[in-house]
C-alpha cells in the first residue's frame, strides 16, 4: 500500500539552505562621538601620539616631520598644529582622522599657537632676528611675517583672547609684544633670565612667562605691558598652564621634580604637587577637572586639579615628550563591524548537508545602523530560504538585513548548505552598514569546505526538480535539493532525498530512506525498510 510520509523541518525559522538572523533590540542612530584628546608631540619618534583622556590610552600615532615640539589645537577642535624644528615644517593634524592634511615650510619653527576665531596660527622661530609667522588655517598659505628684532629668536609664543596681541618670548630675556593686525613689534617687556613659555589668563588682563634661569614666574599686566609680580617657583621652570576658569596656575620645575600651584587672584605659591620625574610640558582638560604633565620618561603625569594630586602615570610609549595640546574632538560616527564564518562539518557530504555559523558584531565606538551581512558560496552548491530572520537568497548569495546593531552587540547567523558535486565550496561572508568603519580588514571572512562522497552517491541529482531512477542493484540515490521524484528500483538502497517535497518509492528490497527537509511522501514498497529522518512514519513498512 502507498504510504503518505509529511515531513517538516524541526525548526521551520532555520530552513535548509536558508539563513537564520537572531533579532536584536533596534539601536539609537548613529551620532558624533565626543572625545576629549590629547595631542602629544613625540621628539624621539618623530610622531604625535593622541590619547583619548577618558581612558588614558593612546588612540592614533601620527607620523611626522623629524624632531616634532610645539603644538597647538584650533579653538573648534577640528585640526591641530604641530612645528617639527629640524625639517623646517608646520603641519596639520585632522583630528577627525587623525592624518596629516597640509605642511607648511617656516624656518625652524618652535613654537605655534592659533587665534581664538581659528583662521590663523602664529609660529615662532628661532632664527636671526627672530621672526612670528602668521598662517591661513583654511589654505597653509603665509599670509604675513613680523620680525621680533636683533636677538629675537622666539621660542614660545601665546596670543590674547581677542586675537589682536601675541606675546613672544625671547631666550635673552624679554617679551615681544606683536599687533597681529600690523604685523609689528608694538612692545619688548623684560622679564627673566631665559623665559621658556608663555600663557594668557582666559579674561586676557595678564600673561605668565616662565624664566628658567631664574626660577621665577613672571606676571605681566596685558594693560601696560608691565611685570606687576615675579613669582619664585621651583628650579628651572619649564612650562605654565592657566586652568580655563582663570582660578589656577601650574608651573612645573624641571629640576625640582615637582609642580608649583599659584593662586591667580593673588600670585601666590599655595602647595606644590611632586613629579618625582623630569617634565616637559603642561595643559589642563578644557573643563578645568585635571591636568597633563609630560616627561622625559615616558611618563605621562595626570593631575586632579581640585586636589592638586596625581592620579595616574600612564605610559603612552613616547621617547621625549615636547609640546601637549588638549582639545574637544567631534568625530563623524564610525563603527567597526567584523563578520566572522566556519564550517561544519567539514569534510561535508554529497548527497547530505553542512552548516555554515557566523557572527556580524559591532566593536564601536558607535552604534551601526543599515547593517548587512552578505554570505556568497562558489564551487557548487545550493540555497533556499523561507525568508524568515530578514534573510533572503539570490543564486548563490544569502543577504541578511540586520538593521541597526548598538557598539558592542552580537548577531550570530547560520546557513545550511547542500553541495552538489565532490570538491570544494567557498563561503565569504561580508558585512557593511551606513557608518564609517575604522577598521576594514575584518568586514570579510571566509570558510572553504570540502566535499566528499561519503555516500557513495550512484544516482546523483541536482538542485532543482529531478526525475531520478535507480537499477535492479544496490544504489544511492542523491536528490541534492528540489521536489525529486525517486524511483530505487529493486536492490537494497540507500536513498537521500535532500531539502524539497520530495515522491519517493523504495521499490522492492531492503532500504534505507532520508526524505530530507520538506513535505515529503515516501512509499517503502516491499522489504525490510528504515526511514532515518525524525518524522511523523505512516507505514514505512508498507
Amino acid at each position: 500500500m502507498f504510504s503518505s510520509v509529511r515531513h517538516r523541518l524541526a525548526a521551520t525559522a532555520a530552513a535548509l539552505l536558508g539563513a537564520v538572523l537572531t533579532p536584536v533590540l533596534p539601536a539609537a542612530p548613529a551620532s558624533a562621538a565626543t572625545s576629549v584628546i590629547a595631542y602629544i608631540a613625540d621628539s624621539g619618534y618623530s610622531r604625535v601620539l593622541a590619547v583619548d583622556t577618558a581612558t588614558d590610552e593612546v588612540i592614533a600615532r601620527i607620523p611626522l616631520a623629524e624632531t616634532p615640539e610645539g603644538v597647538a589645537a584650533a579653538p573648534d577642535g577640528k585640526t591641530v598644529w604641530v612645528t617639527s624644528y629640524r625639517a623646517d615644517q608646520v603641519s596639520r593634524i585632522d583630528t577627525a582622522t587623525n592624518t596629516v592634511t597640509a605642511t607648511v615650510t617656516v624656518d625652524n619653527p618652535r613654537a605655534v599657537a592659533v587665534r581664538p576665531d581659528g583662521d590663523r596660527v602664529y609660529v615662532a622661530s628661532q632664527v636671526h632676528n627672530g621672526v612670528l609667522t602668521a598662517i591661513d588655517t583654511r589654505t597653509g598659505l603665509v599670509t604675513g611675517t613680523t620680525e621680533l628684532g636683533p636677538d629675537g629668536n622666539g621660542s614660545a609664543v601665546a596670543v590674547n583672547p581677542r586675537g589682536t596681541r601675541a606675546y613672544v618670548t625671547n631666550p635673552g630675556g624679554r617679551v615681544h609684544v606683536v599687533d597681529l593686525a600690523a604685523n609689528t613689534v608694538t612692545e619688548t617687556i623684560p622679564v627673566g633670565q631665559t623665559p621658556t613659555s608663555v600663557a594668557v589668563a582666559p579674561d586676557g588682563t595678564r600673561a605668565y612667562v616662565t624664566n628658567r634661569d631664574t626660577n621665577t614666574l613672571s606676571v605681566i599686566d596685558t594693560a601696560t605691558n608691565t611685570v606687576s609680580s615675579t613669582v619664585p617657583v621651583g628650579a628651572s621652570p619649564r612650562s605654565v598652564a592657566i586652568s580655563p576658569n582663570g582660578s589656577k596656575i601650574y608651573v612645573n620645575a624641571y629640576l625640582d621634580d615637582k609642580v608649583s600651584v599659584l593662586d591667580a587672584a593673588t600670585n601666590t605659591v599655595t602647595g606644590t604637587i611632586p613629579v618625582e620625574q623630569v617634565t616637559n610640558q603642561l595643559a589642563f582638560l578644557p573643563n578645568g577637572t585635571r591636568a597633563y604633565l609630560t616627561s622625559q620618561n615616558n611618563e605621562l603625569f595626570v593631575i586632579d586639579a581640585g586636589t592638586d594630586t596625581v592620579l595616574a602615570k600612564p605610559s603612552p610609549g613616547y621617547e621625549y615628550a615636547g609640546g601637549i595640546a588638549i582639545t574637544t574632538v567631534n568625530r563623524p560616527p564610525s563603527a567597526d563591524l567584523r563578520i566572522t564564518v566556519a564550517d561544519g562539518p567539514d569534510p561535508a557530504p554529497l548527497g547530505g548537508a553542512y552548516t555554515l555559523t557566523g557572527t556580524v558584531t559591532n566593536s564601536g565606538p558607535s552604534a551601526a545602523t543599515a547593517v548587512t551581512a552578505k554570505t556568497v558560496l562558489t564551487g557548487g552548491a545550493a540555497i533556499s530560504t523561507t525568508g524568515t530572520g530578514g534573510c533572503t537568497v539570490a543564486g548563490s548569495t544569502v543577504t541578511c538585513a540586520v538593521g541597526n546593531l548598538a557598539a558592542g552587540a552580537s548577531v550570530p547567523f547560520t546557513v545550511t548548505v547542500e553541495p552538489q558535486a565532490a570538491g570544494t565550496v567557498t563561503a565569504t561572508g561580508t558585512v557593511q552598514g551606513a557608518e564609517a568603519d575604522p577598521v576594514t580588514g575584518d568586514n570579510t571572512a571566509t570558510a572553504t569546505t570540502a566535499v566528499s562522497n561519503i555516500y557513495g552517491c550512484t544516482v546523483i541529482g541536482t538542485a532543482g526538480a529531478n526525475s531520478l531512477s535507480g537499477t535492479n542493484g544496490n544504489d544511492v540515490n542523491c536528490g541534492l535539493g528540489g521536489n525529486d521524484a525517486i524511483n530505487s528500483g529493486g536492490g537494497d538502497d540507500r536513498i537521500h532525498g535532500g531539502s524539497g517535497n520530495d515522491a519517493i518509492n523504495g521499490a522492492a528490497g531492503n532500504d534505507t530512506i532520508d526524505g530530507g527537509p520538506g513535505f515529503d511522501v515516501v512509499n517503502g514498497g516491499p522489504g525490510t525498510d528504515v526511514c532515518t529522518t525524525a518524522e511523523s512514519q505512516v507505514d514505512c513498512n508498507p
